[in-house]
């Protein structure tokens, strides 16, 4: 089951979704009714959470087709034939990874087809791509069971497929594994790229800092829009702390710490596919 755990709290081992990412008007009301159903069918919270997802996968898919970026692509560019991307040393590493991207494919594919197939309005407005929104009352009268009967039919199948990357994840080795489910680390990891040189053994870390700035150019495209998004993930790449990046922009303490962890969110989409996303 996918566990993405800034987004979760299990309260009494309880499973709840506190972030719906959607354009629909009607975010609120579906997280209301997806943590009701979670309450009493915690098994359904991975197929849930990639129903919630699936917009922002969807733009991930489309922006690392679009630019060819994701890890694989970055670690190539980054490396030489037989060198390592930051301790990445193994070729087993890279298709394990390149395996987990297919299978990521085949998730949102599957998800889209659920979504597509629903014949649910309320479903399609909430986690369609750039759907046409529904009325309340549509809301309040079909999305919770719409989504309770997609569950039921369309949850094992989804557990099935997250479990083929589940043990691909397990095939590496822990401090990869590490890096394979945290792109705030990678984010950090830019300043110390530039700091550095442009090359470091093995490794050509200009190449990899320039696919980096592809990914945060990627944001100006983003499903949820903000205009501040790439301006503080920018800020936070170069190594700059919380405050200065309020003093920058000129925005409150909580606005930059959401923005940043949903700039997070959206790079690891892109680099890494379906992964856990580990906020600090």
């Amino acid at each position: 089951m996918i566990v993405l755990e800034d987004y979760v709290r299990r309260p009494s081992a309880a499973f709840s979704v506190e972030r719906v990412p959607t354009c629909s008007s009607h975010a609120t009301l579906a997280r209301r009714f997806i943590n009701e159903i979670l309450k009493d069918d915690p098994q359904y919270y991975g197929f849930i959470r990639a129903m919630a997802d699936y917009p922002i996968q969807r733009w991930a898919y489309e922006s690392r087709k679009k630019t060819g970026l994701d890890i694989c692509s970055i670690k190539r560019a980054a490396a030489l034939e037989d060198g390592s991307f930051f301790g990445m040393k193994s070729e087993k590493w890279l298709k394990s990874q390149e395996r987990k991207l297919e299978l990521s494919d085949e998730i949102m594919e599957f998800v889209m087809r659920t979504i597509s197939s629903s014949g649910s309005d309320a479903i399609k407005a909430v986690h369609g791509y750039r759907c046409r929104d529904v009325s309340n009352y549509i809301m309040q009268n079909c999305y919770r069971q719409d989504l309770l009967r997609l569950c039921e039919s369309r949850a094992a199948v989804f557990d099935s497929l997250y479990g083929k990357i589940s043990r691909q994840i397990s095939l590496l080795d822990d401090d990869v594994q590490f890096v394979a489910h945290d792109a705030s680390w990678f984010m950090k990891l830019k300043p110390l790229i530039e700091r550095n040189g442009s090359e470091r053994g093995d490794v050509d870390c200009r190449k990899a800092a320039e696919r980096f700035n592809d990914c945060l150019n990627c944001l100006d495209s983003y499903y949820l829009k903000d205009p501040l998004m790439k301006e503080v993930a920018r800020l936070y790449s170069k190594g700059k702390k919380e405050t200065e990046i309020c003093r920058i922009t000129g925005r409150s303490r909580s606005y930059v710490r959401h923005t940043k962890a949903e700039s997070v969110r959206a790079i690891s989409c892109i680099i890494w596919g379906y992964c856990s996303l580990k906020e600090d």
